[in-house]
């Protein structure tokens, strides 16, 4: 049976373009089968200010895998592409998270479904309204737009212009 999952990706290192690319593609071999991809947006950092902006793209993924199976592959790729954890909302070359997992909560052994802070932060709530998921929120009821209208986080989201394929 396939799921439906929500993965953010995020890159503030190297050849942003490149890695939010490169990262699609592992996803797809992966985790599943994409089938929707937000556009590319270009975001203030969220956490830490004192870093490069980041680019941003939500995907729409349709997987066999559970929950912790997909995060652990999630984890694999930010491996492979050669992600170094050194501070907490520091600079990264790839981070992916895991946004929605169905409309599943769970809590524990290293994994928050849905991610906790999808309402705080408005990069994710552009690129989720962008995608255009019927998704919505399991706790809340809210969907992406609701949060988007909603959220304090004025930090600066655009998209970019030409897009990435």
């Amino acid at each position: 049976m396939l799921l439906d999952a929500i993965i953010m990706l995020g890159s503030n290192e190297g050849d942003r373009v490149q890695n939010i690319l490169t990262a699609t593609a592992l996803v797809t071999r992966n985790v599943g089968q994409v089938s929707g991809m937000s556009p590319v947006y270009e975001s203030a950092p969220w956490g830490k200010a004192s870093q490069p902006w980041y680019y941003n793209r939500a995907l729409h993924v349709r997987t066999a895998l559970g929950a912790h199976q997909l995060l652990a592959a999630c984890l694999k790729v930010e491996n492979d592409m050669g992600r170094q954890r050194h501070e907490k909302w520091g600079p990264r070359l790839i981070d992916i998270d895991l946004i929605y997992y169905s409309d599943a909560v769970l809590s524990g052994n290293g994994l928050t479904v849905p991610h906790p802070h999808i309402a705080k932060r408005k990069f994710v709530l552009v690129c989720l309204a962008a995608l255009g998921t019927v998704l919505k929120h399991p706790v809340t009821g809210l969907s992406s737009v609701e949060m988007l209208e909603a959220c304090k986080d004025k930090l600066e989201v655009k998209r970019l212009s030409p897009q990435p394929l």
